[in-house]
């Protein structure tokens, strides 16, 4: 079951878009991926992503509606600092072919 707050904040978004006070409102598609996020991450973290979801123009609206439903401050989730591609470990460089394959025992061979 989707959570009753994130219905009601979805549901009065969609009237303010009807009447064009803001020109984007979530679909079953955002509630769906709240209810997954909230139960793996709890409903703080869900409320933040639904925020950070809304197009920039709407962002500040769809946070004040959030915030006052939930009845604390909610910012929109966003991404961390995020490492440069040539420092993760792991990953080839653009460019460089893979490494080769391992050889197979002959036990192991079918």
């Amino acid at each position: 079951m989707i959570d009753l707050t994130a219905v009601r904040v979805a549901r009065n978004l969609a009237q303010r878009r009807e009447n064009d006070e803001i020109g984007w409102a979530p679909q079953l598609r955002e509630l769906l991926a709240f209810q997954k996020i909230s139960g793996v991450l709890g409903a703080d973290v869900a409320f933040a992503n639904f925020v950070g979801i809304a197009p920039p123009e709407d962002r500040e609206i769809v946070a004040k509606i959030v915030t006052n439903a939930v009845g604390n401050h909610i910012e929109p989730l966003a991404l961390g600092r995020q490492l440069p591609p040539s420092t993760s470990p792991g990953l080839p460089r653009k460019g460089t072919p893979p490494p080769p394959c391992p050889p197979t025992s002959p036990a192991r061979r079918r």
